[in-house]
Formats: structure tokens, C-alpha cells, sequence
């Protein structure tokens, strides 16, 4: 039902980790990808030179992406991989993108979208100029190039907790279930304790027919947590009513 729809995407929005604070974006400016953990790219993630969501066209130097990112279609869905520079070359755009961080923390987001847009057409492989880009264009209903950009964050940086649990609920929000559920179990690999990764396995899972496997998720998050979130429990339940336990 609507109600029920709402009550999973808001649990999702409630627990999960704060994915524009300070310190994890701070963390990620002018640093490479790490080399420990996983080191393989998410299921579909994007490459550089894909064009998924763009038609294959000829285009121009100056022509912007189909995708309306907001970027040039060399800097966006039609780069090639030669085109992404070297960790160390990029440490210039390291202010642009701090500008970017404030300015959308202010709510001001067509300078924070003009800015991370200025930033990526010089070093187009910065992860959290990607993430805030992909947060302003899905709030403006641009969901091509949100998906687009999260997803080319995600071959970049594929280590990316908060980017890869934005794409699950992204993907699971636009019927694209089969992704989701990738993404979902992907940030169940790199943060097998952190309550947002269960409780999207949680909700996939419960909507896709497997309510027991979403109960686990669901118990996994209280436990986590140490809290009785009203929503979480409510999610629990719509998962126990799926098993026919309604007395529980």
C-alpha cells in the first residue's frame, strides 16, 4: 500500500548515516580510493567512456551530456578513461569543492551545483563533487543524471558506504529491483554492522517476497541500534504480517 511504501522509505531516510556531514566528506577530499578492502567495482556500476544512459552520438567538445547532469558529454556519460587524471593532479579543485560543501549545507543549491560541475570538468573522478551533484539532480527530478553520476562515483570509489546505500534506495525507488538488491548486498559486504545496510536488505528483501529474510534484517537493525525506532518496528511487523504471523 502507499502508506506501507512510505513507512519503508522513510525508515531508510531515518537510520541511514548521514551522507553530507563534514567529516565524511572531509575525509574523501583529494584522497585516493582505497587499495584495502574491496577493490572491485559494484554490479553495473558505471565506467568511464560508458554511455548508458546517453544516447550514442557524435558530440562536440562543448556539448552538454543527454544524461542533464549538467556536465559536458567528454566530462559526463561519454568520457573516455583516459580522461580522468591522476590522484595528485586534481589537488587544486580540493577549494571548489569545500565551496561546493558549503554552499549546499546552506540550501544554495545552483551555486553548489555550478561549483561541482566546475570542479568535475577538471578532475571528473571526485567523489564527493559526484555526490553532491547526484543529491542536487535527483531533488530537481533529474533522475538519469542522478543515477548517472552516483554510479560513475561508485566505479570510482567502489569502497563508498554512503554512496552505494544511496543508489540501493535510488535504484529500489525506480522499480529497478534487481540492482537494488545488488547495491543492497554490496553495502552489506563493506559494512556487514552498520544498521542502514541491514535495514535496505531489510526492505528489499520484504518487498521482493521474502519476508523472513526481512525480519532478520529488521531484528539485525534493533540490535544494532539499541533502539526500539517506531518505524523499524513497524517495518518488522509489515515483515511478520508477509509470514502470517500476525499475532506477533
Amino acid at each position: 500500500t502507499k502508506t506501507s511504501w512510505l513507512r519503508l522509505v522513510l525508515s531508510c531516510t531515518k537510520i541511514r548515516s548521514t551522507v553530507l556531514n563534514d567529516q565524511f566528506f572531509s575525509s574523501l577530499l583529494g584522497r585516493s580510493v582505497p587499495t584495502t578492502g574491496l577493490t572491485s567495482n559494484p554490479p553495473n556500476a558505471l565506467k568511464s567512456g560508458d554511455a548508458e544512459y546517453c544516447p550514442v552520438v557524435p558530440m562536440t567538445p562543448t556539448d552538454l551530456c543527454p544524461c542533464q547532469s549538467g556536465l559536458r558529454a567528454v566530462r559526463c556519460c561519454q568520457m573516455p578513461a583516459v580522461a580522468v587524471p591522476p590522484p595528485n593532479a586534481a589537488q587544486h579543485v580540493v577549494p571548489v569543492v569545500e565551496r561546493a560543501m558549503q554552499a549546499h549545507r546552506q540550501g544554495a543549491n545552483d551555486v553548489a551545483a555550478n561549483l561541482c560541475v566546475e570542479a568535475l570538468e577538471l578532475a571528473p573522478d571526485r567523489p564527493v563533487a559526484l555526490h553532491i551533484l547526484a543529491q542536487i539532480r535527483r531533488a530537481e527530478g533529474k533522475l538519469d543524471a542522478a543515477e548517472a553520476l552516483l554510479r560513475r562515483l561508485l566505479s570510482f570509489d567502489p569502497n563508498n558506504l554512503d554512496a552505494t546505500n544511496d543508489l540501493a534506495l535510488f535504484l529500489f525507488d525506480r522499480g529497478n529491483r534487481n540492482d537494488a538488491e545488488a547495491y543492497a548486498r554490496m553495502a552489506m559486504r563493506l559494512a556487514p554492522t552498520h544498521p542502514q545496510s541491514h535495514n535496505m536488505m531489510g526492505i528489499v528483501a520484504t518487498e521482493t517476497g521474502r519476508p523472513r529474510i526481512g525480519e532478520y534484517h529488521y531484528r539485525k537493525v534493533l540490535e544494532l541500534t539499541g533502539e526500539r525506532d517506531p518505524i523499524v518496528l513497524a517495518n518488522l511487523a509489515w515483515a511478520l504480517k508477509g509470514q502470517g504471523r500476525m499475532e506477533e
